[in-house]
């Protein structure tokens, strides 16, 4: 039996498949550059069928709650994993956090920051957080660097409103800036002539959590632009990330298996 519900704070949708033992969660972020987009533009069946809960975030928006509101949301909706584990069945050593574009970078900012981090205030839950693997979908990791783009650099107002040194505010809030030994394992989807987030960001992270022994993969399309992907490399995504999760996080994705 499927079952969907809205938080309190109606930016949360989770599902969950009854079961008797805890099961493991996936936490989305959908994309949209950090100022659109919605979480119920994704279905998560491969997940479902494997018996994964699934928490699906909806979280401000930054050309009207300037960054680093997101990131504070999205850190909440983990809090809210660990806070209603017990009530919902979830196994909080097997959290994986996910995301498409800006909602990839939500993914590793939000599995790669420290436990009490300044971005913490609004959380539930004030124990240690940790997820057990991350997978990112083509999303920024390095801000600074790409806000050396003219063309981003111009339109980085709508993200970073109001904020004086933004340099700052986004080194903060870039997951390159927290890599170090220990972080969970890191599978990253990047199409290598992606216009939107250039390829070079997935290979900055790869080198970084290579650098401090982080288990993480890259998996290159070639030719793939941002997200448009064929079925063929779809396909393959998916089998490589279930032998990933399988090694590295002891979580299976059945379907994946089939």
């Amino acid at each position: 039996m499927f079952n969907t519900v809205n938080s309190l704070t109606k930016n949360v949708n989770w599902m969950y498949i009854l079961q008797s033992n805890p099961i493991p969660v996936l936490i989305f972020f959908h994309g949209g550059a950090w100022v659109r987009g919605s979480k119920d533009e994704m279905t998560f069946s491969s997940y479902m069928k494997a018996g994964w809960g699934i928490v699906n975030v909806e979280y401000r928006f930054a050309n009207k709650y300037p960054m680093p509101a997101c990131v504070e949301d999205c850190r909440a909706a983990l809090a809210w994993v660990y806070a209603n584990a017990k009530e919902y069945n979830f196994d909080t050593s097997k959290i994986i956090t996910t995301g498409n574009s800006a909602g990839g970078h939500l993914a590793l900012i939000t599995g790669l920051l420290p436990s009490h981090s300044e971005f913490d205030s609004n959380c539930v839950y004030k124990g240690e957080m940790r997820v057990a693997a991350i997978i990112n979908n083509y999303g920024p990791v390095d801000l600074n660097k790409l806000l050396n783009n003219p063309k981003v650099r111009k339109t980085s107002d709508r993200w970073f409103e109001g904020n004086s040194n933004f340099d700052d505010l986004a080194k903060r809030i870039s997951p390159i800036t927290y890599i170090h030994p220990g972080c969970p394992p890191v599978f990253t989807v990047h199409g290598d002539a992606d216009p939107t987030v250039p390829y070079d960001q997935a290979v900055l992270l790869r080198d970084a959590l290579n650098k401090s022994d982080v288990p993480n993969e890259l998996f290159t399309v070639k030719e793939g632009g941002h997200g448009k992907f064929n079925d063929a490399d779809k396909k393959e995504i998916i089998r490589k990330l279930s032998l990933f999760l399988k090694e590295k996080a002891g979580i299976n994705l059945s379907s994946a298996d089939e």
